[in-house]
């Protein structure tokens, strides 16, 4: 019957609905009665029985906004060479860091362009 708690060895079930009223594994429906000839079953009741619903996800924090290189306040920082070599010899960190931003600003502007 509708409503009767899903048994395995008597019923098979071919789907699931999620349903708030009815306890979970509930039979919501009778697709096709089933046989017994004794004690023994001929063929399975095929019910769709029911289920929780999910618990509604925490909708994601959108994350802010990374601030833009332009936005970001200059800081003068000044750094100190650890030994004398270190001053004859140019930073290579920093020379890319540079090179690399400036491809980065033309690829922006070329971008926005084409937009």
């Amino acid at each position: 019957k509708v409503n009767d708690p899903f048994d395995y060895t008597k019923h098979e079930a071919l789907s699931s609905l999620e349903k708030e009223d009815l306890p979970e594994n509930s039979i919501v429906e009778i697709i096709q009665e089933g046989f017994k000839y004794g004690k023994e079953i001929i063929r399975y009741t095929k019910v769709i029985v029911s289920r929780k619903p999910k618990p509604p996800e925490p909708e994601p924090e959108p994350e802010p906004e990374p601030v833009k290189e332009e936005e970001k306040p200059k800081e003068e920082t000044t750094e100190e060479p650890l030994n004398k070599e270190d001053k004859s010899e140019p930073n290579n960190d920093t020379e890319k860091k540079k090179t690399k931003e400036k491809k980065q600003k033309k690829h922006k502007k070329e971008k926005k362009s084409t937009d």
